[in-house]
């Protein structure tokens, strides 16, 4: 059975190996995308911005913050913030798997869209604010001297993000990305010395989850069994530096033992 899940599909790396090795032993597609804003046509247009069209130049620092106040009366209303679901270590609790996971996702695909042998050198470093156990603000710096290029990404249960969530500094001008909340990314503008704004808006119908749904449905219909946009090493590679983090500040799920 071909299988489609979103987010995280594992607690750590050794669950995600396990599952990437019996999908590619049975020749089925089994996508465990870590965060489905991946295929949003803003992210898309980013990418090209950045990697390929150089609009902004040699990429020098990125900020990227995704924050909800978890307790807020209104978020209790979506099952989607299920408060308890991040106060349950057996859940994967904290802000790094539920929100952070956003935050590193594109700090990689601003400045290091490749995986294995073509990713880029980096070095990480990483603060947590830990309550019973479970993380409850982030703050992750990836930094790439190769490039010369740093990533501040941050995450929070206790915070709300201001609407413009992500900003791209560059050797010719700036990205800056907006909307609900790094999930949701709505806006995206270029700003640019003794240049006129570039403005893009992204409308769309709902959330947006069909964008994902869609790729994989023309995935299939190609033979393909894994994704083109989000391939299981990319995956992986989100899920050991999560590891990673997790170990340097002593944060532990049951399944990791």
């Amino acid at each position: 059975q071909h299988v489609l899940c979103e987010k995280l599909p594992a607690i750590n790396a050794n669950e995600a190996y396990e599952i990437s090795s019996a999908a590619r032993a049975k020749g089925v597609f089994s996508q465990s995308f870590p965060v489905w804003t991946r295929f949003f046509p803003l992210i898309t247009d980013l990418q090209h911005f950045i990697h390929i069209e150089k609009t902004i130049g040699d990429v020098h620092r990125v900020f990227c913050d995704f924050s909800l106040a978890m307790d807020m009366p209104s978020l209790l209303r979506y099952a989607m913030y299920d408060v308890t679901r991040l106060k349950d270590p057996a859940l994967g609790a904290g802000a790094l798997l539920d929100i952070g996971i956003y935050s590193l996702t594109y700090g990689y695909l601003i400045l290091d869209p490749n995986i294995g042998t073509r990713a880029a050198s980096r070095t990480i470093q990483s603060s947590m604010t830990i309550v019973d156990g479970i993380d409850h603000m982030d703050t992750i710096i990836l930094n790439y001297p190769d490039q010369r290029s740093t990533a501040i990404l941050t995450a929070s249960l206790n915070n709300r993000t201001p609407e413009a969530f992500c900003r791209t500094e560059g050797s010719k001008g700036v990205i800056v990305i907006s909307g609900y909340a790094a999930l949701n990314p709505a806006r995206l503008v270029i700003s640019k010395p003794s240049e006129e704004d570039v403005i893009k808006d992204y409308s769309k119908l709902g959330i947006g989850f069909y964008f994902k749904a869609d790729a994989v449905a023309l995935d299939l219909a190609a033979g393909r069994t894994e994704s083109e946009v989000m391939p299981l090493d990319k995956t992986i590679r989100i899920i050991k530096t999560i590891n990673e983090l997790r170990k340097a500040h002593g944060v532990k799920y049951p399944q990791d033992t």
